[in-house]
């Protein structure tokens, strides 16, 4: 298995990182075959941080044009925060918690704005499967998610009282748009105590890893990344 290709003790490492730096060494050693693990993955940050670029600018391109997809991805590509958990030899998660969330949006909005059915289909079930495998990566996936459901609730439902106030009284349009806004923030509440209560079980999840951690020290012996 990737674990026990990796060596040592992995067993607190999230399973699709351990798969990303072994398979992505396998496909790397067919071209470099002295290659050595470790240098796979200690260029693995940079790459998903490189990645990351690529649908941060096409997702703006679609909406401020390429002079604002390039400010996007520039701003992406140079962000300190960005730069400093990405940093080559930062092997952590942090990479995906950019490229993933960008890429499922960029998607999203292109299923959106699609104009054949078949097409924008095709794009949500994309936009599902890299949901999916996202929520592999990080416990905090469900953000992005909660993120495109409440779009998909506001445009919606502006949508439907454009519709239906089109051509109607003053009276009747205020009445609506201050319904929506009575309405929407029931959506909004929902998502706020299901985030406050994801914080206290993240919590409780942090401190017994501390815990945890205390007794047993995650390690690579040197000859299990000297390949």
């Amino acid at each position: 298995t990737p674990r026990e290709y990796l060596g040592g003790e992995t067993s607190r490492l999230p399973h699709f990182h351990v798969m990303v730096e072994v398979y992505l060494y396998k496909i790397v050693h067919l071209f470099v075959p002295n290659i050595r693990l470790v240098t796979v993955v200690y260029f693995l940050p940079v790459l998903l941080a490189t990645l990351s670029v690529i649908p941060a600018f096409f997702l703006v391109k679609r909406v401020g044009g390429a002079l604002g997809g390039l400010a996007a991805a520039t701003l992406v590509a140079v962000h300190p925060a960005f730069i400093g958990r990405t940093i080559a030899g930062f092997s952590d998660t942090d990479g995906y918690n950019i490229l993933f969330p960008l890429v499922i949006m960029w998607v999203f909005v292109e299923a959106i704005e699609a104009e054949r059915w078949k097409k924008a289909l095709s794009l949500a079930a994309v936009a599902g499967l890299l949901m999916g495998v996202f929520s592999w990566t990080w416990g905090g996936w469900w953000y992005i998610y909660d993120f495109l459901l409440g779009v998909c609730f506001v445009s919606l439902w502006y949508l439907f009282v454009k519709e239906y106030t089109e051509g109607k009284e003053t009276k009747t349009k205020i009445a609506w748009i201050l319904g929506a806004a009575v309405l929407a923030p029931v959506f909004v509440l929902g998502a706020l105590v299901q985030t406050i209560s994801k914080g206290f079980r993240d919590k409780a999840y942090s401190e017994g890893a501390k815990y945890s951690n205390k007794e047993k020290r995650l390690h690579y012996p040197a000859e299990a990344i000297q390949m």
